[in-house]
């Protein structure tokens, strides 16, 4: 939780050669988009929870796991790119983001947690994998 409640937090740059960022790190901060690099292995549990401002972010190739309530509460969250080697997305990682369309056709998603993408009043439509091998209940409530 190195950064978490930093309001006025607006740009984070993460470097190369950064292969683990703990839970909580960035929470409830004003970044408005973010990048990690692909050294990237690990990322904690709400990482990024409740960060009201954030709009995008690119995720880092090294991930195979989109961790518990990662993007939760981000209200104004609408674009994230799903790295081939992702292949969980874990409990509540995008829900209450403001997605209208979510497309994991071209993604090796095996498993889609727990209320993934619960409350996302603009949700539309989606496209899953044929990958999928679990969808949890109330991925999608």
């Amino acid at each position: 939780s190195a950064f978490v409640r930093c309001k006025n937090l607006e740009e984070v740059k993460i470097y190369h050669g950064v292969k683990e960022i703990g839970k909580g790190a960035f929470a409830e901060t004003a970044i408005k988009d973010i990048v990690l690099p692909d050294s990237l292995m690990v990322a904690g549990d709400y990482i990024f929870s409740q960060c009201k401002e954030l709009v995008s972010a690119t995720l880092s190739t090294g991930l195979t796991e989109i961790p518990d309530y990662m993007f939760y509460d981000c209200n104004k969250f609408s674009f994230v790119n799903i790295p081939q080697n992702v292949t969980v997305m874990g409990d509540f990682a995008f829900a209450n983001t403001y997605f209208g369309y979510v497309d994991l056709a071209d993604t090796n998603i095996l498993q889609i947690g727990k209320g993934t993408f619960a409350e996302c009043q603009e949700l539309k439509t989606v496209i899953l994998p044929d990958t999928l091998v679990k969808l949890d209940a109330g991925a999608f409530t």
